[in-house]
């Protein structure tokens, strides 16, 4: 069964907090994506006016989870109902009629790229808010797919270079990724060596040695 979540602008804080607790409540989060919801899409508000972070979930009873999590969350949050509410909201923020996602600033700000492992781990609500917590904003967001010509354009840094560039690129492909531009609030300028330094080591295993309280050190598996 799948479920539509609208996270009012005004909640956008609240994201990385809703995510987790999403995945924590078994809801597997299929499509997240940063847009403008249109006023003909079940859930709309007058306050989902601006640009709105939707979430399409899937699980057993996905609907009636989704509503119990949305009676605690104090109007963060708007969600389909029925069945019929799910597809056309669908339809209308995940379809091909999709309005854009929220504009990229490209100014002061860097790429925070979610792996598929991670979606599918349900560690999508944790990574966030890690980042969110050392200081980051998120400007905007979107989950998609990488093909394999894509990946080893984006990887080709890393060819000749680093003996696990083939099982990067496998990884990359494997299953839907989460794009973010965030930028650190207290100094913009400084948002790509400090989301490395939130990031942490590559390997995970220096990670944990090194850096312990980075997101690759607390939540990286290998």
């Amino acid at each position: 069964e799948t479920a539509v979540a609208l996270i009012k602008p005004a909640a956008l804080e609240h994201v990385p907090a809703l995510l987790k607790t999403f995945s924590d409540s078994g809801l597997i989060i299929s499509e997240v994506r940063m847009c403008e919801v249109p006023p003909s899409c079940p859930g709309y508000t007058p306050e989902h006016a601006g640009f709105a972070v939707c979430v399409m979930v899937k699980a057993a009873a996905s609907m009636s989870t989704m509503g119990q999590i949305a009676a605690a969350a104090n109007g963060a949050f708007t969600c389909s109902e029925t069945a019929a509410e799910t597809g056309a909201a669908v339809d209308l923020l995940f379809g091909a009629r999709a309005a854009p996602i929220a504009p990229p600033n490209c100014t002061d700000s860097t790429l925070l790229l979610v792996r598929p492992h991670a979606l599918k781990a349900g560690l999508l609500g944790h990574v966030l808010g890690m980042v969110t917590g050392a200081g980051f904003v998120i400007r905007t967001m979107s989950t998609f797919t990488v093909s394999r010509p894509n990946a080893d354009e984006f990887l080709e840094v890393y060819k000749g270079v680093v003996p696990e560039y083939a099982q990067y690129v496998e990884e990359l492909t494997s299953g839907v990724c989460l794009a973010a531009e965030v930028t650190y609030s207290p100094a913009p300028t400084e948002s790509v060596p400090k989301l490395r330094e939130v990031a942490g080591a590559a390997d995970p295993e220096v990670a944990r040695l090194l850096h312990p309280e980075s997101i690759r050190g607390k939540l990286a598996a290998s």
